[in-house]
């Protein structure tokens, strides 16, 4: 089971005063070495590319304030456990195993596959942070030589109003 190691929860320096300003007040009181900054919930990432490393980077700008990054999951084993191993979180064999142990999920795969990974973390209550396009109509499941450009428009608006609703769905439980 992955732990958040405890050198990662830094002493409060400077300004900070935590997610939501929880710990206003703290450090006078307390002071600095006994006061830490914890993430409110444990993040993990679908997708091991360039928006994934973006998202994950993101995260370690803001302190970690709300969020530790633990783990990834990609179909592609190489990706996954590169992005992984660079960054010192866990690979997921799967995305099911990833949303057991998160919170909250980043979606930084193709965009043909948010719907299916969003509503997948929603019915199992996990946060999701989308990576635009929030869904759109790709096609048939399977047809590779699918072009949107000479498919009917209206049909295509009639599908990505229908994923949205059902992502929507999802959300509401």
């Amino acid at each position: 089971e992955y732990q958040i190691p405890i050198s990662s929860i830094k002493p409060m320096t400077g300004h900070s005063l935590g997610a939501f300003g929880a710990t206003k007040g703290l450090i006078d009181k307390f002071g600095a070495n006994r006061v830490r900054n914890t993430p409110i919930s444990e993040a993990g990432f679908v997708g091991a590319g360039f928006a994934a490393a973006f998202h994950y980077e993101s995260i370690l700008d803001g302190a970690r304030v709300t969020a530790e990054p633990v783990g990834v999951f990609s179909p592609r084993k190489e990706s996954r456990e590169k992005f992984a191993r660079e960054r010192g979180i866990k690979p997921f064999d799967s995305l099911d195993a990833l949303l057991d142990e998160v919170e909250v999920v980043h979606v930084c795969a193709p965009a043909a596959y948010h719907e299916e990974i969003t509503v997948a973390a929603l019915k199992r209550n996990v946060h999701v942070i989308l990576e635009k396009p929030f869904t759109g109509y790709f096609g048939p499941a399977g047809d590779a030589e699918f072009r949107g450009d000479a498919f009917p428009k209206e049909t295509m608006r009639a599908e990505a109003l229908a994923s949205a609703s059902r992502i929507l769905s999802a959300e509401q439980g």
